[in-house]
Order: C-alpha cells, then structure tokens, then sequence
C-alpha cells in the first residue's frame, strides 16, 4: 500500500523541477503473475496453459485476500478521511502478465472477482470501477497519449530526462546518506502505440463529491515482484509502467530508498484477516527506544 503524488505532463515540456502541481492518490500494489515469458519464475513454477491450475487459481486469491484486508485495515480505523467506498480494480495480472495462459488467468480472476466484490461491499465499499487508468488495446476510455503523458515523479531528481537520457543514475537522500540508483537498460520513449487516460481524470476523482473524494478512493496496481513498482516506466507498456511514469512508488515502496516501511508491515492470512494490533503501529522511534532497551536487558543479562 502506498499514498503517493501523481503528476503529468507533455514530453515536449518536462519540467526540471519535481512538478509542484500534484494530486495524492492511494494505490494498493498487488502481484499480477507473469506468463508473458518462458524465462519468468512464474512460468517456471506453475507452467503453461492448464498447468497446476488449482495452485495458480490458491496464489491469484491471495490478491484478493490483501486487497479485503486493506479495505479492512482502513475502514476499521476511528479517523473518517482513512476510510475506503471507492475501489479501482482493473483486471490486474489479465493484460499484458497473461500472453501464454490469458484465457485461463482471466477465467480465475473473474471468478475471485465475483467472490470478492460482495465482500469488499460489506465492508463499506460503495463503488468498484472496473475500467482502465491506461491502454495500449483500445479498451475503455482511452485518448491518444500525444498531447497527454505522465512522467515518473523521481523526475525530480533532475538527471533522468525523459527524450534524452542524459544519466543512467540518480541520487536519492535517505536520512542524510545519499545512495545513487542506477536505470540499466533505458531507452528513449516510443508514444506513438500507447493510449492512457489523461490527468484531468485524477482531478475528476478528486473533485467529485460521490464517495468523499480522492482521499477515499483506492487504486489496484498490477506489480511485478522480481522489479520495482513501475518496473521499466517509459519502455514498460503494462498498467504498472503508467503507474511509475506518474507517481513516486519506486522509490516509496522499495525499502533501500523508503525504511520506514519495515516497521509498518502488516502480516495478512488468509480471508483477508490481519493482526488487530497492526491498528495501532509502533512508531519508528519507540520501537528504536524499546529495541534498544532489549538490547541493553541482554547484554546486562550477559554481563551478570
């Protein structure tokens, strides 16, 4: 899960400052498997078209089970601007993860689907959209993306530019230390075969009064798991690349440039349970404190 800024702009006209004008959007990154290659781990572990049908259809509900228990997670908080009657939940993991065994993985997630929607309902979900934020197949709602596209937010670290890659790298500052992050293998955009909904759709979400707003809206992001959230960005045509040519996620959902996710992980079991005391997270700096206070415990322990 990740709250983070969404920002777009024409790739003629790239600012070189991060984009001051942006709009938070709160995205749950699920895994979409990948059979779009012989060489993905998933193909290696399930394999093609019919096989190990009943294990793949067991991993693919694990998706759904995070997706109730984020619904859960939020909804059970006391706060209303954390509660969640809107999801977008495109058929992730049915596009472009599926090329070897796409009808049979879209059989299995229009079954989960059908058993899910009920359920996230019961939780205080209104509303679940189900149509694309991006295409490059013509399917619901698509403008041509020659007047409209979205940039990756880590733009703002001024050294990846966008039709002219100057640098393969990047620094990025965590608590003072800076860390420089590579792009291996990136290469100038081709727009002329992508189609996306445009940006004024975010500002549509966020100023329509049905279901309070953006802020109560939750996004579904098909993740690949072996890359970072967004993957390739501009040379990835996928749902995850649009997602990293828009928002900060690869840097707020990868631990080396984002610590502080170790200590809010919330474990979820199957049916979409979760801890209750996840709640009420421990924040960074008490659980430093009580850490170093075991710490201290056991070496006078030792001592003694």
């Amino acid at each position: 899960y990740c709250e983070t800024p969404a920002a777009e702009y024409h790739p003629s006209n790239v600012p070189k400052d991060y984009p001051s004008e942006t709009l938070t959007i709160r995205v749950l990154n699920v895994i979409g498997f990948g059979f779009d290659s012989d060489r993905q781990p998933d193909m290696e572990c399930f394999g093609g078209q019919g096989e190990n049908s009943a294990e793949l259809l067991e991993a693919m509900r694990t998706n759904f089970d995070k997706i109730l228990a984020c619904v859960r997670y939020f909804n059970a908080q006391s706060e209303q601007q954390h509660k969640i009657t809107w999801m977008h939940v495109p058929g992730f993991g049915c596009g472009a993860f599926a090329q070897y065994r796409g009808d049979e993985v879209t059989g299995m997630w229009e079954a989960l689907y059908s058993e899910f929607e009920p359920r996230w309902m019961a939780e205080g979900v209104e509303e679940v959209d189900r149509s694309n934020i991006y295409t490059h197949r013509g399917t619901l709602e698509t403008v041509r993306a020659g007047d409209t596209l979205w940039i990756p937010a880590k733009q703002a670290c001024g050294k990846v530019i966008v039709n002219n890659i100057a640098s393969r790298t990047f620094d990025v500052i965590v608590n003072g230390e800076q860390i420089t992050v590579a792009h291996a293998g990136l290469q100038a955009p081709s727009f002329g075969a992508n189609t996306l909904r445009p940006f004024p759709v975010w500002r549509d979400y966020d100023e329509s009064a049905a279901h309070g707003g953006l802020r109560h809206r939750l996004f579904i992001n098909a993740w690949d798991p072996h890359s970072l959230v967004g993957n390739a960005n501009f040379s990835d045509p996928s749902m995850d690349g649009y997602y990293g040519r828009c928002t900060a996620m690869a840097l707020l959902c990868w631990p080396l440039t984002n610590p502080e996710m170790e200590q809010r992980l919330v474990a979820v079991q199957s049916d979409g349970e979760f801890a209750q005391s996840a709640l009420a997270p421990v924040p960074a700096a008490e659980q430093a404190a009580e850490q170093a206070a075991e710490q201290a415990a056991e070496q006078a322990a030792e001592q003694a």
